[in-house]
């Protein structure tokens, strides 16, 4: 069994938008107060996240993000 998250607050620090037809991706950086199994961390976050327009509005589709030292 995985590790147990609670996020706890979030800030994104960068941000960027472009699109591609109804697709939009977001790239940026981030910092998150988390709490994994119990304990509080920080972590902080480069990221990518991918939009796409749809009849219904915009739908969040994926979230990538990468650890920052």
């Amino acid at each position: 069994m995985g590790a147990k998250y609670t996020y706890t607050a979030s800030q994104r620090t960068e941000e960027a938008v472009r699109f591609y037809g109804d697709t939009a991706l977001v790239t940026g950086r981030a910092v998150l107060n988390v709490t994994v199994d119990g304990e509080p961390r920080v972590l902080k976050l480069s990221f990518l996240n991918v939009w796409v327009k749809t009849p219904e509005g915009w739908r969040f589709v994926a979230w990538q993000s990468c650890k920052l030292p």
